[in-house]
């Protein structure tokens, strides 16, 4: 309580340090520390670059329902509408935080173990959030607010950087502005920050605190859904007594809108609980001991639970469906259980051409040939020759026709053909 009654000045010096943030989240293991060594960082980057016996494609599970993007989500909007003034300040800051952010960014950028002075790079935008209090009479939880805004810029600019350590900082102290605004570890704000963190951490080799942070993203996810679908059942049995009362009354509630409302926030919750889950799912799986072990059956539950999600929040089918039933797929093929492997798989392409009947996107291009390979290197494993050659025939063809940065799906299509041709040449010799 004492932090939210200093002067603006400690506070956000505080946020920046952030090194209060673990407690307020109950997030105990993450705490600010040195990065690994050379030999962990290249240990690390070692794990990242061994390729698993089957492809993965990143989850592009939005965090709104209608989104498509592939990237981090956004931090959400504040849930109270902003004021008047919060505005006029957020002007006012633009500029600033502009020459900020190509503060942060200035050379080196080669060395990201080389310090950078957040505190004294962002020492304008606080100032004028001073100012602002001041003159404006802004609250703590609307310069909070503000703050957080700030971080989450400056964060997103380092990460796209390659300066990790001052992206992790950013993002703690993103976290800390986020709950002295008010907002609690159930909001979708507080939640997609904590997903960016610990996909951050791990990325630094930080895997204890990156899969704990993620496991936190999930928790908060699940309770924050728990919460609207309690609303939900209690505005469906008024909508059914409203309907005992006669049609006028009926027209009248749908005039507020205040269920449709409600609908759409449910989706959002669920589609950010299904982020939250898809992205732990992925850390178990290239993180934690092999995957037939606890760890895979983890992440196929949590997967499977997305996908459930996914098909609430999008009935008519979505990308994002397809994307998880390949995920899937590819997993119960690393477990290997290769019919349901193959059975997700196929149903992974149907969506994928019954959504791309007008002409496929190149998203959609991309994910149908990692799906081919998927399903070419699970139909060879159990013993169907001739559909695993024809899958992963078509994967190459694919392939060859995607955009440049697309290399490693054109050598995942090459890896799984041979690995059918070798298979081949091995029934013939012992036949």
């Amino acid at each position: 309580n004492r932090l939210m009654h200093r002067c603006c000045h400690s506070l956000i010096s505080a946020a920046v340090a952030a090194s209060a943030a673990a407690t307020c989240l109950g997030w105990d293991r993450i705490r600010l520390q040195q990065l690994p060594n050379n030999n962990q960082q290249q240990q690390h980057q070692r794990l990242l670059q061994r390729r698993p016996n089957v492809a993965f494609r990143p989850t592009a599970f939005a965090a709104a329902a209608g989104s498509t993007s592939d990237g981090p989500p956004a931090t959400a909007a504040a849930p109270s509408p902003e004021s008047d003034s919060s505005r006029r300040t957020r002007r006012r800051l633009a500029p600033l935080l502009a020459e900020a952010r190509r503060r942060l960014l200035l050379p080196p950028l080669q060395s990201d173990a080389a310090e950078v002075d957040i505190d004294a790079v962002l020492a304008p935008i606080r100032d004028a959030l001073a100012e602002a209090r001041t003159r404006d009479g802004l609250s703590d939880a609307e310069l909070h607010r503000l703050s957080a805004s700030a971080h989450s810029a400056a964060a997103a600019d380092c990460i796209a950087a390659g300066r990790r350590a001052a992206a992790e900082k950013l993002l703690r102290a993103e976290l800390q502005d986020l709950l002295l605004a008010g907002l609690t570890v159930r909001d979708p704000a507080v939640v997609e920050t904590s997903v960016r963190l610990g996909n951050l951490l791990l990325s630094n080799g930080r895997v204890e605190a990156g899969l704990a942070g993620l496991e936190f993203a999930v928790d908060g996810a699940s309770a924050g859904l728990a919460e609207f679908e309690a609303e939900e059942a209690d505005s469906l049995r008024l909508a059914e007594l409203l309907a005992e009362l006669g049609p006028q009354a009926v027209r009248d509630a749908a005039e507020a809108g205040s269920l449709q409302r409600l609908q759409a926030k449910l989706r959002e919750r669920r589609a950010l609980l299904g982020l939250a889950q898809s992205n732990l799912a992925k850390a178990l799986l290239h993180f934690s001991p092999p995957a037939g072990g606890k760890s895979g059956t983890r992440a196929l539950d949590l997967l499977r639970s997305s996908l459930a999600l996914a098909r609430q929040t999008y009935p008519g089918g979505h990308e994002n469906v397809a994307c998880l039933l390949n995920d899937i797929g590819a997993l119960l093929c690393r477990l290997n259980r290769l019919d349901e492997a193959v059975e997700s798989l196929e149903a992974a392409l149907r969506m994928i051409e019954q959504l791309s009947a007008g002409g496929a996107e190149a998203s959609q291009r991309q994910l149908m040939c990692a799906a081919l390979c998927n399903l070419g290197e699970a139909e060879a494993r159990r013993g169907r020759d001739g559909q695993a050659a024809r899958a992963c025939q078509r994967a190459m063809e694919l392939a060859r026709k995607l955009p440049a940065g697309e290399e490693d799906l054109l050598d995942r299509a090459h890896y799984c053909m041979a690995f059918v041709e070798r298979l081949l040449e091995t029934e013939s010799a012992a036949g």
